[in-house]
């Protein structure tokens, strides 16, 4: 949960200091996708989990964290044009 508090408080940080909202928006959704996460690891304790199954979620977690603050921060631009590929609202070259 720490992880997720860091990512929303640079967000918030950021959108204080006048960076545009669509630029602050990935922070904010890696704060409720993080926290969820968090909340379900301290649930997995209640039963028994593969310790690699953990290892993988908090490597995930951090390259979540890792990805958001680089979006906000204008370091990386989302791959806009394999998801138009995707979704089918490519036009051809």
């Amino acid at each position: 949960m720490l992880l997720g508090s860091v990512v929303l408080l640079l967000g918030d940080a950021l959108w204080a200091l006048g960076r545009p909202v669509f630029q602050v928006v990935p922070t904010w959704l890696g704060f409720f996708v993080l926290t969820i996460v968090a909340e379900r690891l301290e649930l997995s304790r209640l039963a028994p989990t593969p310790r690699q199954a953990t290892v993988a979620l908090v490597a995930l977690s951090a390259l979540l964290a890792l990805t958001a603050c680089a979006a906000a921060l204008g370091l990386a631009r989302p791959p806009l044009r394999p998801l138009g590929v995707t979704l089918g609202l490519h036009r051809p070259l």
